[in-house]
């Protein structure tokens, strides 16, 4: 993981997830997220953008996903993602000063850069290496 050089009481952090169902690999990023500022933001993926990108609906609907993230005290705030890919409106809302992505969002990671850099924002990003491997991903803990 990269080391900030930002002041932690002005940072905000921002992750974007699914989080369907909270694994330790989930509590893992969010955690480590945490060390990075002082507000931890989670954007929630909305169910008909989960079905876009992984050609599934989420098992829990993005309320439920809301309400877990919120009431597991992980993140200060969950809120819903974005209703189109890459239009980044969490990004412009919260204007976070770093986003933490986890090990698996490489895709995201080269979209955020290209708006990053056409913005021209003033954000850094910081992968979380992978909890135990990758043998915590979600799509490994499913058996349907």
């Amino acid at each position: 993981m990269e080391h900030m050089v930002l002041s932690r009481k002005q940072s905000v952090v921002l992750v974007f997830g699914v989080f369907d169902g909270l694994h330790n690999g989930h509590r893992f990023l969010l955690g480590e997220a945490r060390k990075l500022g002082n507000r931890l933001i989670a954007a929630v993926a909305q169910d008909s953008v989960v079905a876009q990108i992984k050609r599934r609906p989420p098992v829990h609907s993005l309320a439920e996903r809301i309400k877990m993230l919120e009431e597991s005290r992980l993140v200060d705030h969950a809120v819903p993602g974005d209703t189109t890919l890459g239009s980044w409106s969490a990004v412009m809302k919260w204007k976070p000063n770093i986003v933490a992505l986890g090990y698996d969002q490489t895709e995201l990671e080269k979209e955020l850069r290209t708006f990053i850099k056409k913005e021209n924002l003033p954000l850094a990003i910081v992968k979380i290496e992978a909890h135990e491997g990758n043998r915590l991903h979600s799509r490994f803990l499913r058996t349907s």
